[in-house]
């Protein structure tokens, strides 16, 4: 009996990401040929709902924190309420949903990573891939997802 894993049991059919910074830290980790990976434009809930419709059976995301919050609120527009909801059910809690409703969008994604709150990014690309496959479930379409940092092009958390 062979303990080896088949690879194409895992190796996703596309790898859908939003930027170059998240297409090259997918590239550097996981090394898939470069027809596999699509930069996303649009409108990221209409893609996969496209993608899913033309037979994609699996999807890696790697996305930048704002395509994170809008895949786990599915919504192209989460406001406030979507992304402590979000937060919330990645287990975010009291201290941490009190700092980010009083700061700039544009500092939500740093707030966590620089307080070294990598568990709650953790958990917040499992419940965005969980929610993706929920409204898509019908497709059977299996997503992983992996959260990119801008500045630095490296995955920082995912739901593998």
């Amino acid at each position: 009996m062979s303990n080896s894993c088949d690879i194409r049991s895992i190796t996703p059919d596309l790898v859908l990401y939003d930027a170059y910074e998240s297409g090259e830290a997918h590239k550097v980790l996981f090394e898939l040929p470069d027809k596999k990976y699509r930069l996303h434009r649009g409108k990221l809930i209409e893609n996969l709902i496209s993608f899913s419709e033309e037979g994609v059976s699996k999807i890696d995301l790697s996305l930048l924190w704002e395509n994170i919050i809008r895949l786990s609120s599915w919504k192209d527009f989460p406001d406030i309420n979507d992304l402590i909801q979000a937060l919330q059910s990645a287990g975010a809690e009291g201290r941490d949903i009190e700092t980010i409703s009083n700061m700039s969008p544009a500092g939500h994604f740093l707030y966590f990573y620089d307080s070294r709150k990598h568990d709650i990014l953790r958990r917040l690309c499992s419940y965005a891939k969980r929610r993706a496959e929920f409204e898509l479930y019908e497709s059977g379409l299996s997503i992983t997802c992996h959260l990119v940092t801008v500045n630095e092009g490296i995955i920082v958390a995912s739901s593998l």
